[in-house]
């Protein structure tokens, strides 16, 4: 099958297309199109060489559906390729026979996959945020995902995608400084797509704070130092929505920049961090249909703090049947928004995909000599806000999570007869 790519593809990634590395490393800056490029060489591979089998893995199954396997099907249906696709089991066929099969490391319960364990005759794999596995994860996985018969030239080739968020990372300690496999760095500059939005957005983190400026301009290692939330685990969960205290949702406005809706479940002092959408471009009708899909997905109609300084877009949403109120935004409130975050222990599902990114490099912005503020820094921080806005706001007409007291002691105790 021919298949006419000579305008669909990035020439800044042409070194990426024609490596042959057995192990090849993708790294570097933030929207530089890393993801979407091996996405591409992946089918290329697939219609090219007849009868691979080619793994995509990543840490949980809801982040890999709404990453690769939702990337690799747009591009199948944008070039036209009659493929066989099984939703269900996250696997495309294609014409020539070669197969994807896109596997999650640890199941809902934090077990491995049995699929993982029994698969035979891999001839291709792609790690996508391998930063989200133990050194332990990965050599299992490769012990049981090496073999595979080759056709003349089709190249056997493991594939990684990452931003280098820590210098500290096995990836950078154990591969990156032994020098050994085929290291490939991008940037935003190497992506010809981007707005004049997100190009700013990153230039700017020059002047604000120099260590994510490294990392997510320039694509350099960084180091994970003045995180604001480090009270927060990932992991899949069912909630019984009968069974809650309340149900809450965080909206913060864009159009050049992503508009945010992140639905929050609360039960004591833990927060639920169920779904999310996070899309540019969008108008607030786009906006409030995607939301309402939403909730009747979970038959929920939560309270939702929204952007206060957009009354506009409130009333719009209003308007669409919504239940929208403004959020705190007074003077101090970002800084008594994060301290009530801070109160409860934060369970985020995999599907929140964009949360999870946020909330590894939230930090506190540093002054010109290095030290460091009450204030986050103005970065990826836009279901941030969403969640200090819900919670926030929430707060302040209600007396918050129930934290476990010392019991008083009764006045009998005090009422004994006798003396010291």
């Amino acid at each position: 099958m021919r298949v006419d790519l000579r305008d669909k593809i990035n020439e800044s990634f042409e070194p990426m297309f024609t490596s042959h590395a057995r192990d090849l490393f993708v790294y570097g800056s933030a929207a530089a199109g890393k993801s979407y490029s091996v996405a591409q060489k992946a089918i290329l591979k697939c219609l090219k060489y007849p009868k691979r089998k080619f793994v995509i893995i990543r840490r949980f199954t809801p982040s890999l559906r709404l990453t690769c396997f939702a990337i690799v099907k747009k591009l199948i249906d944008e070039w036209g390729i009659p493929c066989n696709i099984n939703n269900t089991e996250m696997s495309i066929v294609f014409p020539e026979g070669s197969v994807m099969l896109f596997l999650p490391v640890v199941t809902s319960t934090g077990e491995p996959a049995e699929r993982l364990k029994s698969l035979t005759d891999v001839t291709d794999m792609w790690f996508e945020e391998p930063t989200e596995l133990s050194f332990n994860e990965y050599l299992q996985i490769i012990r049981r995902l090496r073999g595979g018969s080759f056709d003349a030239g089709a190249y056997p080739q493991r594939i990684y995608t990452f931003n280098p968020i820590d210098s500290e990372h096995w990836l950078k300690t154990r591969i990156f400084d032994k020098g050994k496999p085929e290291w490939q760095k991008y940037t935003y500059k190497d992506n010809p797509y981007l707005s004049q939005a997100e190009i700013n957005d990153l230039r700017a983190l020059k002047g604000q704070d120099l260590n994510q400026y490294n990392i997510y301009a320039l694509g350099e290692w960084g180091v994970l130092q003045n995180l604001i939330f480090t009270n927060y685990e990932v992991r899949e969960f069912d909630l019984d929505f009968s069974n809650i205290d309340i149900l809450l949702a965080g909206v913060d406005f864009g159009f050049e920049h992503p508009s945010a809706w992140l639905l929050i479940a609360l039960k004591e002092t833990e927060a639920y961090l169920v779904d999310e959408i996070y899309e540019r471009k969008l108008t607030k009708p786009d906006f409030a249909e995607l939301v309402l899909d939403k909730e009747q997905n979970f038959s929920v109609h939560p309270a939702t703090y929204c952007d206060s300084s957009e009354p506009a877009s409130i009333e719009e949403l209003e308007r669409a049947g919504l239940w929208v109120y403004p959020a705190e935004k007074k003077q101090g409130s970002v800084v008594d928004g994060i301290s009530v975050v801070q109160k409860y222990k934060l369970i985020i599902h995999p599907r929140c995909v964009n949360t999870i990114k946020e909330i590894k490099g939230y930090k506190r912005r540093e002054d010109r000599q290095g030290g460091v503020l009450e204030e986050p820094l103005k970065f990826k921080d836009h279901l941030m806000c969403c969640l200090r806005y819900a919670l926030h706001t929430y707060m302040l007409s209600s007396p918050g999570p129930v934290e476990e007291e010392e019991p008083e002691p009764s006045f009998d105790e005090f009422s004994r007869e006798g003396k010291f």
